[in-house]
């Protein structure tokens, strides 16, 4: 259920997008903040927010770490 955070803005040189106007700015940010939980909506966390590797990210790791050459040390 994840959205697109970034689109293209040039492709082999050209404009592709429109720049958005102050006011497509500002709905896009109240809609981003609006999607935050509560506890996030604060400029001064109340608590913490867990933030954990995905099981693909921590399968490439060990999959990178497997792959280095350690036999110089």
């Amino acid at each position: 259920d994840g959205r697109l955070l970034s689109e293209p803005w040039i492709q082999n040189g050209q404009l592709v997008s429109r720049e958005p106007t102050l006011r497509e700015i500002r709905a896009r940010a109240e809609r981003s903040i609006a999607a935050l939980p509560p506890s996030l909506r604060t400029l001064v966390a109340r608590e913490p927010y867990p933030v954990e590797p995905s099981e693909a990210l921590v399968r490439l790791r060990d999959k990178t770490i497997d792959s280095l050459d350690l036999s110089h040390e």
